[in-house]
């Protein structure tokens, strides 16, 4: 329940249930609590963090009958201000800046899950960084943070499981899209973060290492028969971690993942049918769509990979599915589902 303020700052709500409330404001300059009220933020808070940040929210106690009033004082929060430029120079406008709280002992390996939510500007959404690669983001309340700038992929990845999922988006959306934290990472467990205390801003800079980033391509193929697999899921994970940079699809054998950093991967692969058709999803659209066989983990192929540039004929052979490893639909996973614009 929400209601807007008037020019002198009063505000009417009504027909509230009886019962116990939190109160939350949202005014761009201001600190926005309102924005760590998510389940998995909430979760990743320890339970001294939770009840120090229900501390600063205003308390009312609604009764039949009798009215309540409150007066909410709000404070100037800090604002991340930067600039995010190519390895060359140049300026990296149109791109996506957004936020994530950190908390103490929080595993590397839950980081990257909640990121993914990230925490655009809730008030005005995504910063985005203008025609000289500037950004601004504003109601940051104090704590510790991880920031990063998504550089969306090409189209030519998602060309192939087009045919089959059309409602793919490669857009702006973080998990289609290669992330580049403050300091430099380009994985949420070796960033750094920035320190955020009340009043005032904090330059968050950010550079794409655009010169160290390569597209490798390859093919599929089916062990024994050698012919090319119908289609299959691609993973690259980190050698060291096992952390995902990438997952995609390959269709007719052949696949494309751009903008791969420098590194040691482990390529993964696994063989199986095509995806849902989107229209089984009417009125709605996704962001991205991952499958997988009950048995899946024993379907899969695994090889080393080293990229320091450009990389071609990449080739993977794997197992072909059998009857029995098909028993059974498929496993779906639809990420980022909301309600068509249609």
């Amino acid at each position: 329940m929400f209601a807007k303020t008037d020019l002198e700052g009063r505000f009417v709500l009504k027909r509230i249930p009886e019962g116990d409330y939190y109160l939350a404001t949202v005014l761009p300059g201001y600190a926005d609590l309102l924005s760590l009220m998510t389940k998995a933020h909430l979760e990743a808070m320890t339970v001294e963090e939770r009840k120090k940040m229900l501390a600063l929210m205003p308390k009312v106690t609604i009764s039949a009958g009798h009215p309540a009033h409150v007066s909410i004082r709000i404070e100037r929060s800090t604002e991340i201000d930067g600039t995010v430029l190519y390895d060359d120079g140049g300026p990296a406008p149109g791109l996506m800046v957004s936020y994530a709280p950190m908390t103490a002992g929080t595993p590397a390996k839950d980081i990257e899950g909640w990121v993914m939510s990230g925490i655009p500007n809730t008030f005005s959404g995504p910063s985005l960084t203008d025609d000289r690669g500037r950004f601004r983001i504003l109601g940051v309340s104090a704590g510790e943070y991880l920031v990063r700038v998504t550089v969306p992929l090409p189209l030519k990845q998602n060309e192939g499981a087009m045919r089959y999922v059309s409602g793919i988006e490669s857009s702006l959306h973080p998990l289609n899209g290669l992330n580049v934290y403050f300091g430099g990472a380009l994985r949420a467990s070796k960033a750094r973060t920035i320190k955020v205390t009340a009043g005032g801003s904090i330059d968050a800079n950010i550079t794409i290492p655009l010169s160290t980033l390569h597209t490798v391509r390859g093919q599929v193929l089916l062990k024994n028969s050698e012919l090319p697999a119908a289609f299959a899921n691609i993973r690259l994970l980190y050698a060291d971690t096992r952390e995902e940079l990438r997952s995609t699809f390959a269709t007719d054998g052949k696949f494309e993942m751009n903008y791969v950093p420098e590194e040691s991967y482990l390529l993964r692969a696994a063989a199986g049918k095509a995806p849902p058709n989107p229209d089984d999803f009417e009125g709605q659209r996704f962001h991205q769509i991952t499958w997988a066989y009950p048995r899946a983990g024993k379907l899969s192929s695994e090889v080393p990979l080293k990229v320091a540039g450009d990389l071609d004929n990449v080739t993977i052979t794997v197992p072909i599915p059998s009857a029995a490893d098909e028993k059974g639909p498929p496993v779906y996973l639809i990420v980022g589902t909301e309600p068509s614009a249609n």
